[in-house]
């Protein structure tokens, strides 16, 4: 199944617990601010960031630690 094989078998068993399930796919186009803050995330240096603009919706801007 290739590096993401085991993500797509949880996926597969966690939708067996479904009634109904759909999967659809989104390219890049519409979700560009999700790819781009993923992208970031593998290619920059870790470390802290800090968010000039307001975040889109549903991206968390908080953080509490446990």
């Amino acid at each position: 199944m290739g590096s993401y094989g085991h993500i797509v078998s949880e996926i597969k068993a966690t939708q067996a617990s479904f009634q109904a399930a759909e999967m659809v796919h989104e390219g890049r186009a519409c979700n560009e601010e999700a790819h781009n803050l993923a992208r970031s995330s593998i290619y920059d240096a870790r470390g802290r960031r800090v968010w000039l603009l307001s975040p889109s919706d549903g991206v968390c801007n908080s953080f509490t630690p446990a």
